[in-house]
């Protein structure tokens, strides 16, 4: 789902030139190395560090958006 939704953006924006591709190949190879880098964790880790792991991530995320200020309405 989340790649077929990218794949969309990005013809939806190639389509009226808002593409930079300087910094979306920096991000499609970081994405790639980070991707690899976690497979290889998980395997050599296992579940007992995933799912901590996982649960600090989301509370991290949770306690951010919490801290951040919606903008106000104009």
């Amino acid at each position: 789902m989340n790649a077929t939704s990218n794949l969309a953006s990005l013809a939806i924006f190639a389509g009226a030139g808002l593409v930079d591709l300087g910094p979306a190949w920096s991000m499609a190879v970081g994405q790639v190395l980070g991707a690899r880098l976690r497979s290889r964790l998980v395997v050599r880790r296992g579940s007992r560090f995933v799912r901590p792991a996982f649960l600090v991530m989301a509370a991290l995320t949770i306690l951010r958006l919490l801290w951040i200020k919606p903008p106000r309405p104009a």
